[in-house]
């Protein structure tokens, strides 16, 4: 039955649907290894443009093609369905004897049972319905001004803000000013009330709540902290007396709208399904009571951490930004952290910081699914002098800047692109040269 289905694809050009199928066959928990792996491989080949041959599917099955191929692609869903319904159907079966041999009571067999439908309603899929697919006009909404401001002069006037529905790739090289630009936009975004999930992949989720409540104490307090001295717990005992009075108020005006997780939050069969994924920031919703922006930070690592399935899986964070909505009826914003490679910041060091897209050509789907693509190149000078150049090679939504312009970046307090306007430097003994990898991390569970 799975075979038909495999040479109806045989050859022909990647599509989206047919890729949906192959990955819900691919992680589906009813069939068996040696078509997941098959349906794996045709997801692979589509990165290249196509699926398999039919010689490859010929060297698996073992038997020759069928007579009655599918010919159109309502006749493979059709028979997707009907394939994935029988192989769960197959799996229940043997759940449901399995069940009434290994329990001793009625007790234990009803939540047995009672486990077992709740598992396959997971993954079984749900019906199409066209209830919601309702035209979106101008006067229905007024998204400009719930786009996410960087805190950026000339990227807001370019794009009114980052929209929602689309996702917004901030790049640069290791210690060049990614995290900090976007902890920065997201600072801003919560104090207007904005409700926050941010994802790390890679450090420890303390040293984010940290740099936010720098942030915090530097902009609301005027306390002359860093996030070096509040990461390590060295601030001068004066200043840590009056960081330890105003903790209160951090948790009251920006804990309740920021979550922060690692990956002890996510699976490999979470973040290669948008459904799932969708599942997890209702999740986060419920605890926040509101989702506005979902922050990615560090994406290069999902390669790392999944190989070979990092594309697939920006391409399921990307369908579950276009169509997430969160109980206001509104999409979320979603932002990527993504790591330019050598080469990349090469060229733009002999270009006076002017990038190009094949700085972040190593994960290929980020500039497709990118509506926007920033860039930050900030030299070992310019740390002193605590400036940053910023570009915006892709905007869908706006006008590109392709040459750098220079804004203010300062990490040890996490602000890029505004002035200091509650504190004056002298009040302030911040050591600029010495600079943390802006590599920042993300904070805890739900």
């Amino acid at each position: 039955m799975i075979a038909k289905f495999f040479y109806s694809i045989a050859g022909t050009k990647q599509n989206e649907n047919v890729d949906n199928m192959l990955l819900s066959m691919s992680t589906s928990k009813f069939i068996n290894q040696k078509d997941k792996n098959v349906a794996q491989y045709c997801l692979d080949c589509a990165e290249h443009g196509n699926y398999p041959s039919e010689d490859y599917f010929t060297s698996i099955y073992e038997k020759p093609k069928p007579e009655d191929i599918l010919k159109t692609p309502a006749e493979l869903y059709m028979h997707y369905k009907s394939l994935m319904d029988f192989h769960m159907r197959q799996a229940l079966m043997r759940q449901v004897t399995t069940g009434i041999n290994e329990t001793t009571s009625a007790t234990d067999l009803l939540s047995y049972l009672s486990k077992t439908i709740n598992d396959v309603e997971a993954d079984s899929d749900d019906e199409f319905n066209f209830d919601d697919c309702v035209p979106e006009l101008y006067g229905d909404a007024n998204p400009l001004e719930n786009g996410l401001k960087m805190g950026i002069r000339e990227l807001d006037n370019s794009t009114n803000g980052f929209q929602r529905g689309t996702v917004a790739s901030i790049c640069a090289y290791t210690g060049h000013g990614k995290s900090t630009a976007i902890n920065s936009a997201l600072y801003n975004n919560i104090k207007e009330g904005k409700k926050v999930l941010l994802l790390s992949i890679e450090i420890p989720t303390d040293m984010a709540w940290k740099q936010f409540e720098t942030r915090y104490m530097f902009s609301e307090k005027n306390l002359g902290v860093d996030v070096q001295n509040m990461t390590n717990h060295t601030l001068a005992p004066n200043i840590e007396k009056q960081v330890v009075f105003h903790e209160p108020d951090f948790k009251n005006d920006i804990v309740p709208n920021l979550l922060i997780i690692d990956e002890s939050k996510i699976t490999k069969k979470i973040m290669l399904d948008y459904r799932k994924i969708s599942k997890l920031f209702r999740k986060a919703e419920k605890k926040l009571g509101g989702l506005d922006i979902v922050v990615v930070d560090h994406v290069g690592q999902l390669e790392l951490q999944y190989p070979e399935c990092g594309n697939s899986i920006l391409r399921q964070l990307t369908s579950a930004a276009k169509t997430y909505r969160n109980e206001k009826g509104e999409k979320i914003m979603m932002m990527w952290a993504v790591q330019c490679n050598r080469e990349g910041v090469k060229r733009a060091t002999r270009r006076e910081g002017q990038y190009d897209l094949q700085a972040i050509a190593d994960l290929n789907e980020v500039e497709r699914s990118s509506s926007y693509c920033v860039f930050l190149y900030t030299s070992d000078a310019m740390k002193i002098t605590q400036e940053t150049k910023v570009s915006l090679l892709k905007a869908r939504f706006g006008v590109p800047i392709p040459t750098p312009f220079v804004t203010s970046f300062t990490p040890s307090v996490v602000m890029v692109g505004k002035e200091f306007e509650k504190a004056s430097p002298s009040d302030i003994n911040f050591d600029f040269t010495q600079m943390n990898d802006d590599d920042d991390d993300l904070p805890e569970g739900f």
